[in-house]
């Protein structure tokens, strides 16, 4: 399984491990690194950069997906945690402070766990007007237009977790239990994002912030 986040600092599974910038636009110099306060040791990690999403690989337990994210009082994502699961339980795992002190968010913002909302319209219609990104260039990925290479990555995803290969309406409409639906929706997020955001990392970060308005209060969505 697989967790990503772009804020400067915060919390990663315990047996995180192979971290990997998993955005557009690495910068030279980038790192992730264990940052350790009193009382925290280990777990939570610091980037040089925020803003550009670092991911990580941990050893599945449950199924639980969880988005949260850092918003100003207008809704703007300004940093984003995903996951296929919360370790944490239903806790914060952005750091709320920097290494400075400093408080993450402008006032009137707030971290809040993010409502997965059915976008399946609103991405197919960004997918059939798209390109395909440039990472495909001479892969053999390059054959598919962009709805066909969205499809190709999230099938790859689900392969190897072992999942259904349900087209995402027959898998959001189901009898399955929510958290099994919440991650065939998650890694559509995520293949939707690397073709429209033009990343090959798994990470539905930069599709999150290009496109989700999060109410500060109940997390819950609007597409932007």
């Amino acid at each position: 399984m697989i967790g990503s986040c772009d804020a400067e600092l915060f919390f990663v599974h315990p047996d995180a491990r192979d971290y990997h910038y998993a955005g557009p636009d690495a910068t030279w110099g980038d790192w992730i690194d264990d940052y350790k306060l009193t009382g925290e040791a280990g777990r939570l990690k610091r980037v040089r950069r925020p803003g550009e999403p670092w991911a990580w690989r941990y050893e599945p337990r449950n199924q639980a997906p969880v988005v949260w994210a850092g918003v100003d009082a207008s809704g703007n994502v300004l940093c984003c945690w995903e996951a296929e699961e919360n370790y944490l339980q239903g806790f914060n795992p952005i750091y709320a402070t920097g290494p400075t002190g400093k408080a993450v968010l402008p006032a009137g913002g707030a971290f809040v766990r993010v409502v997965l909302p059915d976008v399946v319209s609103e991405v197919e219609a960004l997918l059939a007007a798209a390109s395909p990104p440039a990472w495909v260039a001479g892969s053999l990925e390059e054959q598919f237009d962009a709805a066909g290479l969205a499809a190709y990555q999230w099938e790859a995803m689900r392969m190897s977790r072992g999942l259904d290969l349900q087209d995402i309406r027959t898998a959001l409409d189901g009898a399955e239990p929510l958290s099994w639906k919440l991650t065939q929706l998650l890694l559509y997020l995520r293949a939707a994002s690397q073709v429209l955001l033009d990343h090959r990392g798994e990470t539905a970060i930069p599709l999150i912030r290009a496109h989700f308005s999060v109410d500060p209060e109940t997390g819950a969505v609007t597409w932007k």
